[in-house]
Order: structure tokens, then C-alpha cells, then sequence
């Protein structure tokens, strides 16, 4: 006798459909990877500019800020801006712990994101003492 036999027919098709589930899992988890990596590029690189806007700053007032949204092409990203005392090596004075919170649109619903979520987290300290 010639042929598969039914059984044979359908326990190929099951280990078949298992199979192509599986490379769809592995497919789909790479997707919100991926994702997961370009919230957290964009949100690193929102981070810096904050940064780099507060150190032009060289002796103004820096204000706490907290989920505040970016404009433009970046409008469902917040950010929260710490500001805090840090108390200088040597007696140094005026030394403020800047610390900058960006939240994608992933994760922006959470009470307390992390950096796991998405979230990128830059602290700084910076000296608001004048140059000689």
C-alpha cells in the first residue's frame, strides 16, 4: 500500500502547526523588543537635550518639573525634571543633583516606571558657583 495513512496526515500537520507557532512567538517577541528599543533611543536622546538645555543655564533658577509633555513629533513622551541639594566634596557650595525622567508613550501610564519599562533615567550634578 502506497501513501500516508490518516493518522500519519495529522499528527505531520500538528507538529507542522506547532512549529510555524513557535517561529510566530519568536517573530512577535522581536517586534515589541525592537519597539521597546527605539522608545528607549528616542527617550535617551529627549533626555540629553533637557540636559544639555539645563547646563546652558550656567546660573539661573533650574525648576522641578513633573510629567510634562514635549511638543512636535515627540508629544506622547513626558518628562519630569528633580531637582536636589547635593552636598559638594571639600566644602564646595551650590551643587544641585539634576535628575531627568523620560517616559515613552509605552509606559507613560505606570505609576512607577523603571528602566525596564522603557523609561530612561539621567542624573547629573551640576555647579551653579560663578567662574572666576
Amino acid at each position: 500500500m502506497k501513501g500516508y495513512s490518516l493518522l500519519e496526515v495529522l499528527i505531520a500537520s500538528f507538529v507542522l502547526s506547532g512549529l510555524i507557532m513557535a517561529a510566530f512567538s519568536v517573530f512577535g517577541e522581536g517586534m515589541r523588543l525592537s519597539a521597546k528599543v527605539e522608545h528607549q533611543m528616542v527617550a535617551t536622546r529627549l533626555a540629553e537635550k533637557i540636559m544639555e538645555e539645563i547646563r546652558s543655564r550656567k546660573n539661573s533658577e533650574i525648576l522641578s518639573k513633573d510629567n510634562v509633555s514635549f511638543s512636535g513629533p515627540f508629544a506622547d513622551y513626558l518628562y519630569s525634571i528633580e531637582i536636589g541639594n547635593y552636598p559638594g566634596p571639600f566644602g564646595i557650595q551650590n551643587v544641585e543633583r539634576v535628575t531627568i525622567l523620560v517616559m515613552g508613550p509605552v509606559n507613560r501610564n505606570l505609576a512607577s516606571p523603571s528602566i525596564q519599562t522603557g523609561a530612561v533615567q539621567l542624573t547629573a550634578l551640576l555647579s551653579r558657583q560663578p567662574y572666576p
